[in-house]
């Protein structure tokens, strides 16, 4: 329990001083102690993670360590030059930007095969339709036919009746 204790201890301790040490490096640039800034910033360098509260201030610090202008990378966990963090981030926007392209280009390519398949369907219904008007016109003419030839054979075929029905009785006289 004890070594439990003196870890816990050890862990306050580093949080502690590793809290301190962004407003340590601050004041030590506000102050013009250039070194100290420095020999801090090199240190924050090698920070596993910092807070989000602590990036801007520990990107100074570092900046201040290598002379020129760092940011905070929390994806990476790093610090990178300014002008290659800004490089980076204008590549995410261009495979950003690339990708919409190509969503929407797959996205029209969809519209085109959905629209392709429509017509298609329309397309084997209009020769469903004319089938059966074809269909529908030959029997109407073979049972007329038959009817003038044989008007009880006609009028007893269910076929010729129900075209008949749908198309108009062969004596009917048409306006």
């Amino acid at each position: 329990m004890k070594s439990f204790s003196i870890a816990i201890l050890f862990a306050l301790l580093a949080s502690a001083a590793s809290a301190d040490i962004y407003a340590d490096c601050m004041s030590a640039i506000k102050t013009g102690n250039l070194s100290e800034a420095k020999r801090l910033g090199k240190m924050m360098q090698g920070f596993s993670t910092i807070s989000a509260r602590k990036w801007e201030d520990a990107s100074a610090c570092v900046s201040s360590a290598e002379g020129q202008v760092v940011i905070y990378d929390a994806g990476r966990g790093n610090f990178l030059p300014a002008d290659e963090l800004q490089k980076l981030s204008e590549e995410r926007k261009q495979k950003r930007e690339e990708q919409i392209v190509r969503d929407e280009a797959r996205r029209a390519e969809i519209r085109a095969q959905q629209r392709e398949q429509e017509l298609a369907k329309i397309e084997v219904q209009a020769r469903i339709d004319k089938n059966n008007a074809l269909i529908a016109r030959d029997i109407y003419a073979a049972c007329t036919a038959l009817f003038n030839d044989e008007k009880i054979a006609a009028m007893t075929n269910e076929i010729c009746v129900a075209s008949f029905r749908q198309n108009g009785h062969p004596d009917l006289s048409l306006p």
